[in-house]
């Protein structure tokens, strides 16, 4: 079964950077992006993703609401890509629920390992797959 991830990111040229390192990470993925929070939440409904990469500050409604909205119903694993780099924001998206925050600009190897971390801890039953994948 193919990795499904969900990218909630405003900005065309990161969603496509984002979507790029995925897909060259883990080939035959299937990256669905949200432009908004109302986008998001939709994506989301229809198919449970295995990752979320969720922006903090996106058009209605924020990274953290749907955060929260996630957390309602799914242990999804979720990575907030951010410009926010206070502590406080960084704070309060682990408190919400995030697993992982990373600030922009970031390095791409450095989201990609931390996405494959996530998959690791999550128990994902294609892991095997993807670490095989991202070993090559």
């Amino acid at each position: 079964m193919p990795l499904e991830v969900l990218l909630a990111e405003d900005d065309p040229d990161i969603a496509y950077a984002v979507t790029y390192g995925i897909h060259m990470t883990w080939p035959g993925s299937q990256v669905r992006v949200a432009r908004d929070g109302t986008e998001a939440l939709a994506l989301f409904a229809e198919a449970t993703p295995d990752l979320v990469v969720l922006d903090l500050i996106m058009p209605p409604p924020d990274g953290l609401t749907v955060l929260r909205h996630i957390r309602e119903s799914s242990h999804v694993p979720v990575l907030m890509l951010t410009a926010h780099h206070a502590t406080i924001d960084k704070m309060r998206a682990l408190d919400f629920g995030a697993d992982a925050y990373l600030t922009k600009p970031f390095d791409h190897r450095e989201l990609l390992a931390r996405l494959r971390a996530l998959l690791r801890r999550s128990g994902s039953t294609d892991q095997e797959y993807y670490d095989e994948v991202a070993a090559d």
